[in-house]
C-alpha cells in the first residue's frame, strides 16, 4: 500500500497524488474523472519537463527507422518532400532489427526496454538501415545492400539543407553541423552537443580514408557529387549515433 497522505512523499508520490485530485475536480461539464486535466497535471509537471526525464527509453526498431525518416523530411519549396518512402520498403530493415510488424509470436505486446532491443548486431542492423536510407536513389549500391525492399526509402540531405541554410552556409562546416544536430537533438542544448560535434566537424573534414582534415569541407562545391556525398555519410553517422536511439 501507498500511503498519498504521507507528507514526505517521493516526487513520483507527489505527482500521483497531484493527478487524484486533478481527477476528483469537476471538469467544465461538472462531471468528475476528466482525463484532459490529469494529463495537463502530468505535462505541466516538474518532473515531466525536467531533464532527467529526456531520452531515457530506447526507441523500438519500428520507433527507430520512422524517426530516421522524420528526421530529415520538410516539404520542397518545388513540392514534393526531402524524405519519402512507401512503407513497405521497412519491411525488410525491420525484420532485420527482430521487429516483424504483426508478426510476433508471443501475444503479449512487443517489448518497451531497451535491453531487449540493444545489442551489437542490433545497433549495426540501425546504422545499415540509417546508410542505406541516405545512399542516393540512383546509387547501384542502394539496391545492391537491400535489394528491390529499399529502393523507395529515398533521403536528399542536401535539398534539406538548401531550406534551412543560405548559399553561403552551405559551405561552412560549423553551420552544417549545427543544422542537423539541431534536428535531430531538439530536446538538447548546444552545451550538450560538445562530443558528437567534434565528432561531426572531423568527419566533414576529412576524406573518404579518414584521415583528419584531409579534406576541408569548406573546399567542397554544393551541387558536385563530391559534397553530396561528404553530407550524406554525415547525416547517416549522425543518425547512428548512440544518442540517437532513445527517445
Amino acid at each position: 500500500m501507498y500511503d498519498f497522505t504521507d507528507p514526505d512523499l517521493s516526487p513520483e508520490g507527489r505527482l500521483v497524488r497531484a493527478c487524484m485530485d486533478a481527477w476528483e475536480q469537476p471538469g467544465p461539464d461538472g462531471r468528475r474523472g476528466n482525463l484532459r486535466q490529469v494529463l495537463q497535471t502530468i505535462f505541466h509537471s516538474e518532473l515531466f519537463r525536467s531533464r532527467a526525464a529526456l531520452a531515457q527509453k530506447v526507441k523500438t526498431p519500428l520507433e527507430y527507422v520512422v524517426s530516421v525518416i522524420r528526421a530529415v523530411r520538410a516539404a520542397r519549396p518545388e513540392g514534393g518532400f526531402t524524405a519519402d518512402t512507401d512503407g513497405y520498403d521497412l519491411i525488410t530493415s525491420l525484420r532485420r532489427l527482430n521487429m516483424p510488424l504483426f508478426d510476433r509470436a508471443d501475444p503479449d505486446g512487443w517489448p518497451e526496454t531497451g535491453r531487449e532491443w540493444i545489442s551489437t548486431a542490433a545497433l549495426i542492423e540501425r546504422m545499415r538501415f540509417a546508410q542505406n536510407f541516405l545512399v542516393a536513389a540512383r546509387d547501384p549500391l542502394k539496391q545492391r545492400d537491400f535489394g528491390i525492399t529499399g529502393t523507395d526509402n529515398v533521403c536528399d540531405p542536401v535539398a534539406l539543407l538548401r531550406t534551412r541554410l543560405s548559399a553561403e552556409q552551405l559551405r561552412d562546416a560549423v553551420a552544417v553541423v549545427d543544422c542537423f544536430l539541431g534536428l535531430f537533438f531538439p530536446g538538447e542544448g548546444r552545451a550538450n552537443w560538445g562530443p558528437d560535434r567534434e565528432l561531426a566537424m572531423a568527419f566533414l573534414n576529412s576524406a573518404d580514408g579518414g584521415v583528419p582534415n584531409s579534406s576541408p569541407f569548406a573546399a567542397l562545391v554544393p551541387g558536385t557529387t563530391a559534397y553530396e556525398g561528404r553530407i550524406r555519410g554525415l547525416v547517416a553517422f549522425l543518425l547512428g549515433l548512440p544518442r540517437y536511439q532513445e527517445q
